[in-house]
């Protein structure tokens, strides 16, 4: 058994819906972990962290070629 503090909000948008379907709070919240779980456990990789891939892009297509020499080149710009 697990007893969980949900914030208020959260626990009246729970009981709204467990209400609206016909389900117990019990039900829903046992129903929504199991499918969650599924989820991530069949999820791979690029399903577990798409959303924060790419997401601050240099918008360069050649950084991964030249990371030396850009690197490099903003090393020996600082010094001058």
């Amino acid at each position: 058994m697990i007893t969980l503090r949900l914030p208020n909000e959260l626990e009246k948008e729970i009981t709204a819906t467990a209400e609206s379907i016909g389900m117990s709070k019990s039900e829903l919240v046992r129903n929504s972990v199991l499918e969650y779980l599924g989820k991530i456990k069949h999820a791979n990789p690029w399903d577990l962290g798409h959303d924060l891939f790419a997401k601050h892009s240099s918008g360069r297509r050649d950084l991964s070629e030249k990371a030396s020499s850009l690197f490099r080149e903003k090393l020996l710009s600082k010094r001058k």
